[in-house]
């Protein structure tokens, strides 16, 4: 079974879809639904999503600009625009991010259908590729997941390593989460900030000069990332280090 993420701020549109449509029929679950993309886009950080399904006019963050960002971390999810504009232009940006189909609303489920059967084919070719490649990905992500380990002092990017391993960063992007459980810069923060809180205990040693030997290059942005990776301040560690020392 396939999982659906449904987008829409007309929870109408929500309802209609998920009662209306025999999902399971396609080989297909609602999985999540959410009424606007910044939900979404959460939601998509916690959990793979097969076939996605969103409007285009939403409030904070329109649908074009929802399925960019969809794209620079999720290449092989199907994607369906669901709008009650016939906007060819719309249409024609949709396309340079691999968008699968365009329905218009009112909801149609027998269009719906046809195109959950056009996704579900697709998704299924996909399958040996990815299964047939699974233990190729791991070996290769693994190199990659030392190489970060060995080199985090450096002026690393997602786009770097790609190319240094001939590899498509988004895709690269996709397959390090999927394997670390974490995504790439998430990852390299947080051996970063390890890295500074383990040569903070050295007394001859100033804290600005670790920060950037780990690889920081704005001290703020440290202590930013060490509170939202971490859950607390540097402040409070060193604090906590020092009673710890008495």
């Amino acid at each position: 079974m396939f999982s659906v993420l449904i987008v829409d701020d007309e929870p109408p549109i929500i309802e209609v879809m998920s009662m209306t449509i025999k999902w399971g029929d396609f080989g297909f679950y609602i999985a999540e639904t959410a009424s606007n993309a910044i939900d979404a886009l959460d939601i998509l950080k916690r959990r793979r999503i097969d076939l996605i399904f969103t409007d285009i006019r939403m409030p904070q963050m329109n649908g074009i600009a929802f399925i960019k960002e969809i794209r620079k971390t999720n290449p092989l999810s199907e994607i369906i625009i669901i709008s009650v504009y016939n906007n060819f232009e719309y249409a024609k940006e949709a396309l340079l991010y691999r968008v699968d189909s365009y329905i218009l609303k009112p909801i149609d489920p027998d269009e719906v259908a046809e195109r959950l059967i056009a996704a579900r084919n697709r998704l299924q070719s996909l399958q040996p590729v990815e299964n047939g490649e699974t233990e190729e990905n791991y070996g290769s992500i693994s190199e990659i997941v030392k190489y970060v380990k060995d080199n985090f002092k450096k002026d690393l990017t997602l786009k770097n390593i790609a190319k240094l391993f001939y590899m498509n960063s988004a895709y690269l992007g996709y397959k390090f989460k999927q394997v670390t459980g974490e995504p790439f810069n998430f990852y390299l923060n947080r051996l970063r900030i390890e890295y500074v809180k383990e040569q903070s205990g050295y007394e001859n040693r100033k804290i600005g000069e670790i920060i950037t030997e780990a690889g920081f290059s704005n001290h703020q942005y440290f202590y930013r990332q060490c509170k939202k990776i971490k859950g607390s301040a540097f402040s409070d560690y060193r604090k906590e280090k020092a009673k710890a020392d008495l």
